[in-house]
Parts: structure tokens; sequence; C-alpha cells
């Protein structure tokens, strides 16, 4: 006779020996207690963890739940209409849907015109209390932590403004409000929106990239520059002829011709646009960040209108590099761009679509429709064989880029790993994000947004999703003690959680069997760390097996943080493989 007490050696022994009555109703509860987590975590994000392991629970994984018991078993035939897969998935999309309107499922109207903004903007009713927003307009209105809908706005700065166009907007369609806050300006604008109001915020200030790129863009002249600058600084047409035009019909002249030319309708359209241009759309609480870095920004005009910005940096003149990232902003490190320079490489970083103020693709193959813009991008500056290279799930765009650019010098794959065949020893993080990204999307974008809450809730909410993302990898979390290494990686995961949904589709991407992407006759070479926690050398060395232009480097001592910890890596390998010997530190 077994001992009861004893645990079994084989823990699927456990299920399938048990009672079948006593096995549904321990995975109707486990679905029942994943249910109330998933809703919970709306509200407190501080739950996620907590939620990936009821999710793991729930769905049979071999990561145990919180109480250490073993996982159920899969969902069979007789679990019922109200449990199981089903249902739980059809809860992940319903509080997807709540978590990323910020208000009732019937107010899907409010998610449509936030959709369309692209700078930090919420909807509030004439009470003040916030009924849907994005989290930066959120964090500059109210502070850290950001409220949640229903909450009242708090009062702040910003409360004299937000008055005036509450009550502005109960006769009138638009108003404006500009207002200074310390050394920096802010221009508020609100919109009626059938007794709620609409309420954009943006960093306001001239900057001399603003001059250059509206002259390119619209051919502006002197005079229009010189009072789109003025309108930028916040002075209306009578402060700006009595600062030095001859009238204030010949300033409303020249205001008429800068709306004609840049397609706008009114002075706070042209404002939006003229900012949108100079800065990006903030990426966090800062949008200043990095403001004096050694980068210049610019703005490409695709075929269809739509904008691709990018940044510049490295040695003018050098070799290009066409660097792509995913999980990363593109001007990565100070390191990272002093590296670039000293190897003589000159690196063109463009914001992907939808990120960082370049505009979203258009249609749902975003892979090729990204490609699409790349390419042009580098065929518009004239880039004369280029070397591709991209970091983690960037590689693989590198990679596919390589096909409309034949004569690019070499594909780099920084961290990228070779195609993934099999999760099950990757560490848990990891795996249940890679399955996830394949068998429930929904669910995995879910659990993301509810990490970009909790990031987005203050220090403490940042410094845990940062650990997160290191945790199982010691080389790793020891690096983010590190200050500098800390703040690479807190500033990217603003980044990163600009589009929760992205994510899950790079992922998708990056799982996938990627490697008919990989050129025929372009060389391509992986850079990879070494002590990678989850993408192992060995399947790279497999790669390169086969094919004759494919070539792998392994850093030492480098793990998912490699740009960050090694930020010379890439610079020196790219400068290697196109034959240049590396320059001294």
């Amino acid at each position: 006779m077994s001992d009861p007490d004893r645990p079994l050696d084989n823990p699927d022994q456990a299920a399938s020996t048990a009672d079948p009555a006593a096995v549904a109703e321990d995975a109707t509860n486990a679905d029942l207690k994943l249910v109330e987590t998933i809703y919970g975590a709306i509200q407190q994000p501080g739950r996620f963890e907590e939620l990936l392991r009821r999710w793991d629970r729930a769905r049979g994984s071999k990561t145990g739940p919180p109480d250490g018991s073993d996982s159920r078993p899969d969902s069979g035939p007789d679990s019922g209409p109200n449990s199981g897969p089903d249902i739980v998935d059809t809860h992940f999309t319903m509080a997807l849907d709540l978590a990323t309107e910020r208000t009732a499922l019937g107010d899907r109207a409010f998610d449509t015109v936030l959709e369309a903004q692209r700078i930090p903007s919420c909807v509030i009713d004439m009470d003040r209390r916030l009924i849907a927003g994005h989290e930066d307009a959120m964090l500059l209105l109210s502070g850290t932590p950001p409220i949640m809908p229903g909450q009242t706005l708090p009062d702040g700065p910003f409360t004299g403004a937000i008055s005036r166009i509450l009550r502005n907007s109960k006769d009138s369609q638009a108003q404006a409000e500009a207002l200074t806050v310390g050394d920096n300006g802010y221009l508020l604008s609100g919109t009626a929106l059938d007794g709620h109001v609409l309420i954009s915020v943006q960093r306001t200030g001239w900057k001399d990239s603003m001059g250059e790129m509206l002259t390119s863009l619209y051919s502006l002249s002197p005079a229009e520059l010189k009072i789109a600058r003025k309108l930028v600084d916040g002075l209306n047409p009578k402060e700006i002829a009595e600062s030095g035009f001859r009238s204030i019909e010949t300033v409303r002249s020249h205001i008429k011709a800068l709306l004609q030319k840049t397609g706008t309708q009114r002075q706070l359209d042209l404002v939006r646009l003229i900012l949108t241009l100079g800065e990006g759309i903030p990426t966090g609480p800062d949008p200043a960040l990095n403001e004096n870095a050694d980068f210049t920004r610019h703005v490409h005009r695709q075929s269809d209108g739509r904008r691709l910005h990018y940044l510049r940096y490295g040695q003018s003149g050098g070799i290009p590099v066409f660097y792509i990232t995913t999980s990363s902003a593109p001007e990565e490190t100070a390191a990272f761009r002093a590296a670039m320079e000293r190897r003589g490489l000159d690196v063109i970083a463009p914001s992907r679509p939808g990120f960082g103020g370049s505009d979203p693709v258009r249609t749902k193959s975003w892979v090729d429709d990204c490609i699409r813009d790349y390419t042009a991008l580098s065929r518009a500056l004239d880039l004369d064989r280029p070397v591709l290279a991209g970091n983690r799930e960037g590689g693989v765009l590198a990679a596919a880029m390589a096909e409309t650019l034949p004569a690019a010098r070499a594909v780099i794959l920084c961290n990228t790993g070779a195609p993934m065949s099999s999760f099950d020893d990757f560490p848990d993080n990891a795996r249940r994000s890679f399955e996830a990204a394949l068998k429930a999307p929904r669910a995995l974008t879910f659990g993301y947004r509810v990490a970009k809450q909790l990031f987005r809730s203050g220090p403490w909410g940042e410094k845990r999703i940062c650990q997160f993302f290191v945790e199982g990898c010691k080389l790793d979390e020891t690096a983010i003690l590190r200050g500098d290494v800390y703040e690479a990686l807190r500033r990217n995961m603003y980044f990163c959680f600009e589009d929760c949904a992205q994510i899950v589709r790079d992922i998708a991407l990056w799982v996938t069997d990627w490697s008919a992407r990989l050129p025929a006759k372009t060389p391509a070479h992986f850079v990879h760390a070494a002590r990678h926690p989850f993408l192992a050398q060995a399947t790279i060395d497999a790669l390169v097996a086969q094919r004759e232009n494919v070539t792998s480097t392994s850093i030492d001592n480098a793990a998912q943080l490699l740009l960050y910890t090694h930020p010379h890596a890439l610079a020196d390998e790219i400068s290697r493989v196109c034959g240049r010997n590396r320059a001294p530190d």
C-alpha cells in the first residue's frame, strides 16, 4: 500500500490517478481564480506576476501555481461550457478591451478617438473625471502614479487651463490654451466630445531642427519661418506684429500661407505639426530625454505621405549602417554611439512605424510594410552598399531587407539567435511569452498591458518590470545594478510599451521559422552573447554549418543586455566584417 503523504515521482501520475470529478473541480477553480486575477490586474497592476502564475496553473504549464501544487491537465471535451481555454480566452479579450480603452465596454468611440491621436491625450467628463487616456498624458496631468478611470484629475499646474477648456467646450467645438510650467512650456488643447472633452498635451518651445525640417518639407520663406517660430513660442498674431512685423494683416497673411503650405486648417493644428516634426512623440514622462545627445533627428516622407522618423549618428561619410531595432530606442546609449563613430560607421536608425513619431503602417502585413518603408528610406538617402544590422527581432527584419537591397555589404544579427524549434528548456518567463505569442496572442497582449501599467506606476514599478525582464539570468541581474545599464533598460522599456500588441507580433515573428528570410548570397553574421539565457549558441553553429554565407561570433560574459554591457561589440564586429581593423578603445 502506498503512503498517501508521499509525493509521487511523476507529477503527471497525480492527474491520471486522481478522481475525475476532483480534477474537473480543481481545473474549474483554477479558471475562476485566473478570471478574478485578470480583472483585478486592470485596477491593480501590481498583481502582474500573480496573473502569470495563475495563467500557468490554468493552462497546465510546467510552472507551478503560487501554492506549489501540481499543474492541471488540459481541459477536455467534458470540461463544460463555462470553463477551459475558450472561456478564459474570452475573458482575456474582454479585459484587454477594458484595459486598452480604460473605460466601459460601451464607450468604444473614445478608444477610436484616442487611437487617432499622435500626441498624449485623454478623455474627461465635465467634472474632470478621467474616462480613458494615454499614460503619457495622465502622467503629465495627474503626476505619478497616474490616476485611473473614474478618478478626478487632481489640482496642479494645469488646473486653470483645463478649467478654461471645459468652460469653452460647452459652447464651441474646439479651444486651446498654452501655459508655461517652470522652464518648460506645454500646449493644451480641448475638443468637445458629446458631453466629454478630449484633452491633448504637448511640450512647446522652438528648436533649430524644426526650422530645418519645415524648410525642407514645405519650402517656407524666411518670414514664414520666423512667424512659425513665434507661434510655437506661444505668441498670438497681435503679439507677433508688435514684436517687429509691420502690421497684424501682414502676420495673418503669412499665417494663411503657412496653413496652405502645411495642409493644416487651424493655428493649433499648425503648432501641433511643428512640434511633432521637431521632437517626435514622447516615449515616456521625460520627452526631452537625450535632447542634446550626439545624434540628429530627421523625417522622411513616404510616397503615401506617412512620416518615418530616423536618427543619424556615428562618423559622417563612413560606412553606412542601417540599424533596425524593435525592443530598444534607435539611439541606444551614448557609449554605443561613440563606439560606432570610433569604428568609422555612419548609422541611420529609423524609429519603426508607429513608434517615436513615425506614422503606423496601413495594412496588416506589417513586416512587408516595414521592409518597404526602410528600403525607401535607404534609397532616398542614396546609401552606398549599406550594412543591414538589427538587434533581437530587428535582426530578422535586417535579414529580410537584404532581399530588397541585394547590394548590401552584409547582414548583422545581434542577439537574434537562430530560428527556434522548441521552448521547453527556456526560462519560465521567456517560455511563457513565446508559447503565448503563437497560441494566445490576445492573452499575452493583455499581460503586457498590465506590465505596462505597473511599469508606468512609478519608480518601484519600473524597477520590478526591469528585474522581471532579466530574472533567471545572474549575469544580467548583476548588470542592472549598474546605474547606466539600468537606465538604458528602463528607457527602452518606455519605448517598447508604446504598443503592447506590437510586442506580441514581434515575438511571434521571432519564434517562427524565419530562416527563409536569410539572404542566399549576402554575407550574414551573427553577433551573439555566449551566456544568453535562452538562445543557445549551438543552434547558430548548426546554421553556420549549413550555410556558406553565414558566420558568427560569440561574445564572452554577455547575455540579453549585450548592447549595454558591451556597447562596442556590435561596432567591432561590423568593422571586422567590412574588412577594417578595430580602432583602439
